[in-house]
């Protein structure tokens, strides 16, 4: 099917499984009143699949190594597109995830990407495997207050990491630092 269908969620802290976003669905929050945390730090919190958004939420407990607030599905279904707007990351070990396999394909606009005073990450966006990821990031900030390993980390011939309007804006404080900013 290609009819679009659109959830809102109110404010409120929901603990759930790994989420993983259905084509043609958007879910949208109410900010960062909205809070999607993840029932085990060893998962990841949203798996992205083609033509799904996800807008207005904080996401957050991801916090094993590897794991990560926004993924992408190995198959990601009908269309490889999928946009992210208006997102807080909260505690989490990577942003963004990708490692698709050979002939795969993933196109992912994250607009308005937020990392605040509350967010611990070691890895910003990892890219990586054999297949083509393109990320576009587009007026994102982030405050870095602890020790970040790869702010983007890209790994493999294919893969594309896009910074347009205002791109990204990576503000140190309170002692944070970021050991490679692109690697």
């Amino acid at each position: 099917t290609t009819n679009r269908y659109l959830i809102k969620v109110g404010p409120g802290v929901f603990v759930e499984d790994t989420i993983t976003l259905k084509s043609y669905v958007t879910v949208d929050g109410t900010g960062d009143s909205t809070i999607i945390e993840v029932d085990s730090t060893s998962k990841d919190v949203i798996v992205l699949v083609g033509s799904s958004n996800l807008q207005n939420v904080t996401l957050q407990g991801s916090t094993d190594s590897g794991k990560a607030a926004l993924t992408v599905a190995s198959t990601m279904g009908p269309g490889v597109s999928c946009g992210i707007d208006n997102i807080v990351f909260g505690a989490t070990d990577n942003l963004f995830r990708s490692a698709l396999g050979a002939g795969q394909f993933a196109i992912v606009s994250i607009v308005g990407g937020v990392t605040g005073s509350d967010s611990n990450f070691t890895n910003g966006y990892d890219i990586s495997g054999d297949g083509y990821t393109t990320i576009s990031l587009a007026n994102s900030k982030s405050s870095v207050n602890i020790a970040v390993t790869d702010y983007i980390k890209i790994q493999g011939a294919n893969n594309r990491f896009i910074m347009s309007d205002n791109g990204l804006l990576v503000q140190g404080a309170l002692g944070g630092s970021v050991s490679n900013f692109v690697r």
